[in-house]
């Protein structure tokens, strides 16, 4: 048993005598490893300045003009491209290289990377395409350098993205407002091309209320024009006035305009509000009174469905006031039974209760509301002076 022991205690005896011996040559010596002058360590520069060579001074990167450049009026998908230029106002080599766009859809370039002499220039191609919806559109090219005082530059593009004429605003919102007194909101069309602006149509979109509506076109001036968009050329004032009377309940319409500016083009502008006055409907979880619309739901063939509304009358005209059904849509299905008056607040106004229905016999159809599915509707006739219409909207459908 003894000559194992011996064995290993010569072998651990051996290794200890190596570590010691190279620990004591290494005692006093001094690391001496070293990076070239021109690498940085945690620099975001350091691979652009060791391509550069030493440094004995500094580069300096100047765009020369602006960074941010306006290239006007664009339509969708159109492009239009600018050169920026930056010189070198320092003593050494100035390194750029492209480091991002913002957005790959909208920016272009061929540029990658460059240097500049002291006291040259490179210029720098980009694209921007409108390929965002805008209108407002800004996107742009960064580079990097090597200049200390300005490690990143951005090289901007802006446009405005629009038809060669267009609104100042996407929709017109009249807020509440009395049936007795109606409303009024106006609103601009610029022209952006071309040397004129002509408004050939301005309509309202609903045959059915266009009566109530008076629309307006005066022309701006050239500097007017500009105040309210500075990339207009021309420009048009529409007045938007809603007579007396317009039916109690939400208004959802819109304004068709054709503008000419040598081309065609068609601009729509949803309006939206709601009217009050001294009659108003009143029901219970399934009337929305927000947009006058009752929800009957979807019911199988031979069922048909009912609900009881109310509707209020209130003012001075109160005990004068007669109602009457002056259409239902789809008329031979959907129909309005007018009960019997009952006082309501001390005599100051009175609750005249309509049970609405839709039909056993009604066939298959979708009248949820949509484009190829319209809502039904019914609307009341009064003796009201001005409140002379109540408007419901009925949502079913029969399976």
């Amino acid at each position: 048993m003894r000559l194992p022991v011996i064995v290993v205690l010569l072998v651990f005896l051996g290794v200890a005598f190596g570590i010691a011996r190279s620990w004591s040559e290494l005692i006093g010596v001094e690391e001496k490893l070293e990076l070239p002058q021109s690498v940085r360590v945690g620099d975001a520069g350091t691979a652009a300045e060791s391509e550069v060579g030493d440094e004995t001074g500094t580069s300096l990167a100047v765009v020369v003009g602006e960074a941010m450049y306006d290239v006007g009026v664009m339509k969708r998908d159109e492009s239009r491209s600018h050169t920026f230029v930056v010189r070198n106002d320092g003593s050494v080599d100035l390194l750029i290289e492209k480091q991002d766009v913002s957005c790959g859809l909208c920016v272009k370039t061929q540029f990658e990377r460059a240097v500049v002499k002291p006291g040259e220039v490179v210029e720098i191609f980009v694209t921007l395409i409108a390929r965002k919806p805008g209108p407002e559109l800004s996107e742009g090219l960064e580079v990097r350098t090597n200049d200390k005082t300005h490690e990143v530059i951005r090289l901007e593009l802006t446009t405005y993205v629009t038809e060669s004429a267009g609104a100042s605003v996407n929709e017109l919102a009249l807020g509440t407002f009395s049936t007795s007194e109606g409303a009024s909101a106006t609103f601009n069309v610029y022209g952006f091309a071309g040397d004129q602006l002509d408004i050939v149509q301005c309509e309202s979109e609903d045959q059915a209320t266009k009566r109530f509506f008076e629309l307006e076109v005066n022309d701006l001036s050239q500097d007017a024009a500009k105040a309210g968009q500075k990339y207009a050329k021309f420009g048009k004032e529409i007045k938007v006035t809603i007579k007396p009377g317009f039916p109690v309940g939400p208004l959802y319409q819109g304004i068709t305009i054709v503008a000419d500016t040598g081309e065609k083009v068609i601009i729509q502008i949803p309006l939206s509000g709601r009217v009050t006055g001294d009659l108003s409907l009143i029901g219970g979880l399934k009337y929305s009174p927000a947009r006058s619309r009752l929800a009957l739901g979807r019911q199988l063939a031979g069922e048909g469905a009912s609900a009881t509304l109310h509707l209020m009358v209130k003012g001075e005209h109160r005990d004068d006031v007669q109602l009457t059904v002056g259409e239902c849509d789809p008329a031979d299905y959907l129909t309005v039974t007018i009960g019997e008056r009952k006082t309501f607040n001390d005599g100051n106004a009175y609750l005249i209760p309509l049970t609405v229905e839709v039909s056993k016999d009604t066939p298959v159809m979708n009248r949820l509301g949509g484009v190829q599915t319209p809502t039904g509707r019914i609307v009341l006739k009064t003796t009201h002076p001005t409140a002379t219409e109540v408007v419901l909207y009925v949502r079913f459908a029969v399976e």
